[in-house]
């Protein structure tokens, strides 16, 4: 479930069903199972409502914001604070751990490959440059429902408008 949870806040960051569905299986789950069985399991139960709960662009609405919020406070309940802070305090090292790590091999990459690092960044800032592009023109015809940049050329994008029926 927390695969399920994390390949759609990479994916699709606006569209929260199967995060929440998530979230309520985890509400589900904490009390189905108890105060017993359930300390066994926090660390692997609350990593998505971590990554929610953490994440200030709220890209997946405020609703799923406050789902995440009342799944806390239902697991805290069931558990009871003392376990559940440690877990939530385990969890939230864990993820910092992750960054942190990440963080140090993207720098080692770029300084092992600086090539392959300028390719890199060329292609963010292209994309990024894209991105801006399909935004002005989604502001200047929003009667428009669909807008496909197809990429034809390194320097050249061509902007095609579909029908909005």
């Amino acid at each position: 479930m927390d695969r399920l949870a994390r390949y759609e806040a990479g994916h699709y960051p606006k569209e929260p069903m199967k995060r929440s569905c998530v979230f309520k299986w985890i509400g589900a789950v904490a009390m189905a199972m108890g105060s017993d069985n359930l300390c066994d399991w926090l660390v692997r139960l609350l990593p998505p409502l971590y990554k929610e709960l953490s994440d200030t662009r709220r890209t997946g609405g405020e609703d799923l914001h406050n789902l995440a919020e009342e799944v806390i406070e239902l697991v805290k309940g069931v558990c009871g604070k003392d376990v559940f802070s440690s877990a939530y305090s385990q969890v939230c090292c864990l993820a910092k751990e992750r960054t942190v790590k990440r963080k140090a091999q993207y720098a080692l990459e770029a300084v092992a490959n600086p090539e392959r690092n300028i390719k890199r960044k060329w292609r963010k800032n292209k994309l990024k440059r894209e991105s801006k592009k399909r935004k002005t023109l989604e502001r200047r015809h929003p009667s428009t429902s669909a807008l496909v940049i197809n990429k034809t050329s390194r320097n050249h994008s061509v902007v095609v408008f579909s029908n909005p029926i």
